[in-house]
């Protein structure tokens, strides 16, 4: 993926993002900053409030000690004292406040001007000019008359000091009015105070009288001067005589100390108080919020359109896939559909064209296009394994120069067609015997090899295969595969391992075959064990391709020199040996099963027993001695686990014991070791392989009990096939059994179950009849919670999955399957819906189909009425009145038919069907069924079979 390319696409998202988080930032920071101003503004606020209440507290310890001299002057004024004591009293209480801790740092001295005359406690006596009628304490005192009266700010001509003053009135017990009483006061404290009351570090306050004279200012000399000369101030005075009770919140630009923020309040005598705070200091945190915003949005702005382009990366790979998953598809569809046309054209010609020459010609392509469809069957279902994590190694011991040897008789066969050199290079040092996954390692082979085959045109195709012992235990083992083919262009190279990716194609492998699934297969499975896959190339010139992966040493003796010989192996699967002596026992439920089995043991000539219940098999192997035993997993009453747990008590003091095989349609990861566990020697899987079988058998017969094969003559025999063996070279008699059958029977898939007899098909097709008929009519939908029910239809589908099966009934077997399971898993409904409804009829269809087949083929041969018991229904004789059908229509029919003339041959139809019998108004509506469908070399042969 070209990322610069995913960055241009995007960049106009990504400005788009950044623009957005700048204009988020700005009003952010601009809200932000707003509500954080009035915070502070709240703060400083609540801090200014705070402080007037204590300054009020200071002025406050003051007024009280006024009120309690006057109340101690009062008191002496009701018992008539003289001056002298008064004098006295205010002498005692000037000494007592200047000791008292809340006021002596402020208290200067209580004095009074009572009965006429002046009393001051500090014992200063004021010379003749002094006229304490004219001094603002008395005079205000007096026009205040109730109260405690304050004075303006005043130097204390005594003394020099600046103070301020606080006066009453004082009435006697009568109400009567007899002086006034002051209190001196230090402003100087309060004024530190106030300088040392600061909102910020680096402001200032300022303290005004009511008449706004400047008390206190850091600049000394505006000390004594209005408010309004202040530098800066010269607007305040008129808003500070109307702020009341608030605080006043004002931008002021003090000289050369620049913007302030000022704020200012009114104290309760009447003085103001403020409190100034430069605006760059003030609002710093909201000045330095600011660039940490910033910061943020630049960091979210990159990491979202990181996250854009990641995002868009993503999108584009997986529009990619699925672009790739759409190629594959199609590719697919036109792979699969390239050898099913070839299959399905050349199966047509050898049909018309059997007993020529060219025949087998035809069948050999037919059989290369199978063997190509089923390789990419299996890349597609073994990748969907890999992908889903179903795909379970199995590790066993394994032959390496085997494996080898395998692997390249399969590649043999291509590489001869295409005239290619192929080199084996295997180090001689290697392990004989390892320990892993044998299929796995071989596919992995096989898709390397096979590429290297289908890309190279001419030249050669090398396999080298060497090791790296990683300890004695285990060795890391290399397969190279070379080739001399196209080579790979190097901007192929990131998508080489991808999943549905095949190689860009060009005219160099365009008509190459293959699903592009075989190198992301051989990735995962060296994944999976432990390794990699690597590749070298070079474009036109070849390729080299090395999976690594890690097995165990199982032997370690050298495999020595392996050379290759692969050829095309065409050789049929016959048994090697036969046994007459052997004794065999075989149990299933199924009369088919035990059909199938019967007919894979008949070339071995062995003495074959059978039962359908474990039971009876106990039974049996405590009355015989068996050499063999086939036992099927899954059986009514006691299952082939216990069955076979019985039969090994009784042989608990035996020296030889039976060789135990299960029989399973569960062939599943898992169920073997499980079976092995339970006593069992091997298994095998339904249905049954004959190539399987076959190994089966070579693996447990013993020696002692094969003798040579001595050839016969099968005792079948057909009536146009005298003196040949009626088996697999029947072809004619296959294909009418075929023809009758219908589509929904695979005769052949059948006939390899039997080994190749087709009178063994015969009996197996009658015995599944008489099970069908009994399966098809309990086949019932089971209510649910009726467990007895849905049990026994579990047993029931089962045994009809493998018996259909065994006589090629794909269709049917998948469908008793699928609700085997559903039965299972107890799901109801599936047996109430068209799906189950469906299935009972194709059943029913197919019971039908082959009870016809077989009463038609008794035409052909005698071995039927010998061999096959039908119902007492279905044994009616050929019906009378076959032969009355005049040739004449019957040859105008075919003229017709071979002429193409769809309606001439409707009419015929319906003449020879109005004076037939029920057999040949059946045969002229099949006849009419073919021509519909264009099938008219169908057509030609159902006619063909009135004619004499």
């Amino acid at each position: 993926m070209d990322v610069k390319k995913i960055i241009k696409q995007s960049y106009k998202s990504v400005i788009l993002v950044i623009i957005a988080f700048e204009i988020m930032t700005v009003v952010s920071y601009f809200y932000v900053s707003s509500v954080m101003k009035r915070q502070i503004d709240l703060h400083s606020n609540n801090k200014i409030m705070s402080y007037q209440v204590s300054l009020r507290s200071l002025i406050q310890a003051n007024e009280d000690a006024l009120l309690h001299a006057a109340a101690f002057v009062s008191l002496t004024m009701d018992r008539e004292a003289q001056a002298r004591e008064q004098w006295e009293l205010l002498k005692v209480l000037n000494d007592i406040y200047n000791k008292q801790p809340d006021i002596r740092n402020f208290f200067l001295s209580i004095y009074g001007y009572l009965d006429g005359n002046y009393i001051d406690g500090s014992g200063i006596i004021p010379g003749a000019y002094f006229n304490p009628k004219t001094a603002p304490w008395l005079r205000g005192a007096l026009l205040m008359s109730e109260g405690i009266y304050h004075t303006e700010p005043y130097i204390e001509p005594r003394n020099g000091l600046a103070v301020a003053a606080m006066s009453m009135v004082v009435y006697d017990h009568k109400g009567e009015s007899r002086g006034v009483l002051g209190i001196d006061f230090l402003l100087e404290p309060i004024v530190d105070q106030i300088t040392n009351f600061k909102l910020a570090d680096s402001g200032f306050s300022l303290l005004t009288d009511s008449s706004q004279k400047v008390l206190t200012y850091p600049d000394k000399t505006y000390v004594g001067r209005h408010l309004d000369e202040l530098p800066g101030f010269e607007t305040i005075s008129r808003d500070l005589s109307a702020i009341g009770s608030d605080v006043l919140i004002e931008r002021l630009d003090v000289g050369q100390k620049g913007s302030h923020i000022g704020f200012f309040s009114r104290l309760d005598n009447g003085w103001y108080l403020g409190n100034l705070v430069p605006v760059s200091f003030y609002y710093k945190e909201v000045f330095d919020l600011f660039p940490v915003i910033l910061t943020l949005s630049l960091i979210l702005s990159v990491v979202l359109s990181v996250v854009l382009l990641r995002m868009s990366l993503a999108k584009s790979r997986s529009d990619e896939e699925n672009r790739s998953k759409s190629t594959f598809l199609a590719k697919m569809s036109h792979e699969i559909r390239t050898p099913m046309n070839a299959i399905i054209g050349l199966s047509e010609l050898a049909r018309r064209d059997f007993g020529q020459p060219d025949c087998l010609a035809y069948i050999d392509e037919i059989r290369k296009a199978g063997y190509n469809l089923l390789n990419i069957i299996n890349d597609i279902l073994d990748f969907s394994k890999i992908e889903s994590g179903k795909y379970l190694l199995v590790n066993e011991p394994y032959n390496l120069q085997s494996l080898l040897m395998e692997t390249l008789a399969v590649v043999g066969l291509r590489v001869q067609e295409k005239r290619l050199s192929f080199e084996l290079d295997v180090e001689e040092t290697l392990p004989s015997a390892l320990m892993g996954d044998a299929r796995s390692v071989r596919q992995i082979l096989l898709n390397l090899l096979s590429n290297a085959v289908k890309y190279t045109q001419a030249g050669f195709v090398k396999l080298t295969v060497t090791g790296e012992m990683i300890n004695e235990g285990s060795i890391k083992l290399s397969l190279a595969v070379e080739d001399s083919g196209i080579g790979i262009k190097p901007e192929n190279f990131d998508s080489l391992f991808r999943d549905f990716v095949r190689l860009v194609e060009d005219s160099s492998n365009r008509y190459v075959e293959g699903t592009g699934l075989g190198l992301a297969i051989v990735r995962n499975l060296c994944h999976q064990m432990r390794g990699e896959v690597s590749v070298e190339s070079e474009y036109g010139q070849g390729s080299k391709f090395t999976a690594v992966i890690e097995q165990g040493v199982v032997d370690s003796t050298p495999v020595g020199i392996v050379s290759e010989s692969p050829h095309d192996d065409n050789t049929p699967l016959t048994p090697t040996f036969q046994a007459p002596g052997l004794r065999v026992l075989v149990v299933d439920d199924v009369k088919v099963n035990l059909m199938v089995a019967k007919g894979l043991l008949a070339p071995y000539k062995t003495q074959v027993s059978t039962c359908q219940s474990g039971l009876e098999a106990v039974e049996l192997a405590g009355e015989y001695k068996f050499d063999l035993i086939f036992i099927d997993h899954m059986m009514p009453g006691i299952d082939g686990i216990e069955t076979l747990r019985r039969i090994r008590e009784m042989d608990r003091g035996c020296k030889e014991k039976p060789v135990a095989i299960a029989f399973t349609a569960n062939a599943v990861a898992g169920v073997k070791e499980m079976l092995l566990s339970k006593g069992f020697d091997d298994f095998i899987s339904k249905p049954i392989d004959s190539e399987q079988f076959l190994s089966l058998m070579e693996r447990w017969v013993p020696e002692s009990a094969r003798q040579p094969i001595v050839s016969e003559v099968s005792e079948y025999l057909g009536l146009d096939l005298t003196g040949q063996e009626i088996g697999l070279e029947s072809q004619p008699f296959i294909d009418s059994l075929t023809s009758l059958l219908g589509s929904d029977i695979d005769v052949n898939s059948g006939i390899r179950r039997c080994n190749g007899s087709l009178g063994q098909y015969f009996e197996l097709l009658g015995v599944f009849l008489s099970d069908t008929d009994i399966i098809e009519k309990s086949l019932d939908p089971p209510e649910e919670g009726d467990e007895v029910a849905i049990n026994n239809l579990v047993i029931r589908v089962h045994a009809l999955k493998s018996a259909s099966a065994n006589i090629g009934a794909e269709s049917i077997s998948e469908e008793a399957a699928f609700f085997e399971q559903a039965a299972i898993d107890r799901k109801y409904a599936l047996f109430k819906g068209a799906r189950y409804v469906a299935f009972r009829d194709q059943l029913t269809q197919l019971i039908e189909s082959i009870r016809s087949s077989l009463e038609r083929m008794r035409s052909y041969s005698d071995f039927i009425s010998k061999k096959i018991s039908l119902d007492s229904d279905s044994k009616a004789s050929d019906a009378p009145g076959d032969r009355d059908i005049p040739q004449d229509l019957l040859n105008s029919l075919v003229a017709a038919i071979e002429a193409f003339n769809l309606k001439e041959s409707e009419g015929l139809l319906g003449e020879i069907s109005a004076i037939g019998d029920e057999r040949v108004k059946k045969i002229m509506s099949e006849v009419s069924n073919s021509l519909l469908v264009s099938d008219f070399h169908e057509a030609l042969t159902l006619v063909n079979r009135l004619r004499p």
